[in-house]
C-alpha cells in the first residue's frame, strides 16, 4: 500500500489496539560490549568517540609478552 491517508489510519488503529491489548510496556535498554586488550591503559568508555586517542597509553612490554602467547 502506498503511502497515503488511508494507511495512515490503518498504522494509527493497529497502534490503538495494540497499545489497549498488549499486557507489558515496550521500552528501549541501551548495551553495549567492549572487548580491549590488557596492554590498552587510560581507557574509558565514552559515548563520544571522538578526539578520545590522544588520551590512550600502551603498555609495550606487556604488549610484547601478549604477542609471544599467540
Amino acid at each position: 500500500m502506498q503511502d497515503s491517508p488511508a494507511r495512515t489510519k490503518i498504522y494509527e488503529k493497529m497502534n490503538a489496539i495494540l497499545a489497549e491489548e498488549i499486557p507489558w510496556i515496550f521500552g528501549m535498554h541501551r548495551q553495549s560490549y567492549l572487548i580491549k586488550h590488557s596492554w590498552l591503559k587510560n581507557f574509558v568508555l565514552t559515548d563520544f568517540e571522538a578526539g578520545r586517542e590522544m588520551y590512550l597509553n600502551i603498555d609495550t612490554e606487556v604488549k610484547k609478552e601478549a604477542r609471544k602467547k599467540l
